[in-house]
């Protein structure tokens, strides 16, 4: 014999959060992360390239030239410190494609902050 249960309350238990709901601090609004966050010394020191170069180091550059890992970057993106924009770049008769990451008023704020 097979129960069927109709859930009819918006609010969830606490113990059946999901991942992305413990990622959401309670007191923001649904899907904003809060405006002002603290940023890790590796946050701040991968920053400061993106500060000094106006058009944007390349993602390749952080990674292999700095040692920052992706993952570090893309939770830059992720918190809207930092963007990444694609674009082609010609090498003699080769072309590639490359992303360069650039800082946001918001990035360039926590560094003053």
């Amino acid at each position: 014999m097979s129960r069927t249960i109709t859930v009819t309350s918006r609010e969830r238990s606490p113990q059946r959060e999901t991942a992305l709901d413990a990622q959401i601090p309670r007191w923001s609004p649904v899907g904003k992360f809060p405006l002002k966050r603290r940023l890790s010394p590796e946050e701040r020191h991968a920053l400061e390239p993106l500060a000094s170069n106006p058009n944007g180091p390349t993602e390749e550059l952080l990674v292999h030239g700095h040692g920052f890992t992706r993952r570090m970057l893309t939770g830059l993106v992720d918190a809207g410190f930092a963007i990444g924009r694609r674009e082609s770049v010609k090498a003699g008769a080769r072309a590639f494609e490359v992303v360069r990451v650039m800082i946001t008023d918001a990035g360039r704020r926590a560094l003053d902050g």
